[in-house]
């Protein structure tokens, strides 16, 4: 396996951190993952599932969000910009893209996002309409627009109390604050993101994981997951595109399974013809490091495979 890093430079010329994962002989890859990391952690977190698809032939290519990992300022992490940053980091998502159809002519591209970053990509397909092979999405949701739009008040409120820079604890606490509830007694402060604790607490000693978000980050997201939320949005999706949605049971962020189910039904709904949804029993959020989490990986692995001819 050959690993590598580099920038691309997105519209606004900011470098954009990417990682990528090869086979030896990159002649021999099959088709070409693209991850989307989720809020407040980084691409190189999916190394281990990443090394798990190089053995099948799969190239692997993860980037650092606007904000995240290696992608911005120190300083400046959890803020994508200081305006049009939804904007932004769809157009990112673009550019790496782009990069991948240069080095890989041909292959056939998948696209997986995890939480924040399943967003993220919804809005990326529903706006530049690439040509990929399969859509995947993990830890995701699906919620009402008004709900979003409501939240986007309270983040506005913060945001003209404190400034669009300002880490606002409240809205953090509205957000995520219940979201161990569930896993009493607890251990950590995010228990909720996985039943392996050696993984949790990998977590917690990144400097690069775990941060409060600035309120002009939540007043993009919130933005953004409203628009992609609506009944034409959905319907921006090929219906031929093959589409995997995979979460854990217990996971907060998809309402306890709840909220995969909704989504799933949004896409059916809209006419998506292949769609797989994979709800694991006791998974909380990041099934792909779980205690599972080469299973769970596997199951990823076997989708993508099985959707190449």
């Amino acid at each position: 396996m050959e690993s590598c890093t580099g920038t691309a430079h997105g519209a606004d010329n900011s470098p954009i951190f990417y990682r990528c994962w090869l086979p030896e002989d990159a002649t021999q890859a099959s088709c070409v993952l693209h991850i989307a990391h989720g809020m407040a952690e980084h691409s190189k977190r999916y190394e281990l599932f990443a090394e798990q698809c190089v053995k099948k032939n799969i190239a692997v290519y993860a980037h650092d969000h606007r904000g995240h990992g290696h992608t911005g300022a120190k300083d400046m992490l959890g803020h994508y910009n200081d305006v049009n940053g939804w904007q932004m980091v769809l157009s990112d998502m673009n550019d790496i893209q782009t990069m991948i159809r240069t080095n890989h002519p041909g292959l056939p591209v998948y696209i997986m996002g995890h939480s924040m970053g399943s967003f993220i990509t919804q809005g990326y397909v529903f706006k530049y309409q690439p040509n990929i092979r399969g859509l995947i999405l993990s830890g995701s949701n699906f919620g009402a627009p008004f709900k979003y739009k409501a939240a986007r008040l309270v983040a506005k409120l913060e945001r003209f109390r404190k400034g669009p820079r300002f880490r606002s604890k409240l809205f953090e606490k509205l957000t995520f604050g219940s979201f161990n509830n569930r896993f009493k007694p607890n251990q950590t402060n995010f228990d909720w993101l996985s039943s392996d604790l050696t993984e949790v607490r990998k977590y917690i000693e990144d400097p690069h994981c775990g941060f409060v978000c600035t309120t002009q980050l939540w007043c993009d997201l919130l933005k953004g997951l409203a628009s992609i939320s609506t009944e034409s949005a959905f319907k921006r999706l090929p219906t031929e595109t093959p589409l995997l949605i995979f979460g854990g049971q217990e996971d907060p962020v998809g309402h306890y399974g709840n909220g995969l189910i909704s989504l799933a039904h949004q896409y059916s709904t809209a006419g998506v013809k292949d769609i797989d949804l994979q709800i694991y029993p006791d998974g909380r959020h990041e099934m792909l490091n779980e205690i599972n989490k080469t299973e769970v990986g596997s199951h990823v692995i076997n989708w993508i495979e099985s959707k190449l001819h």
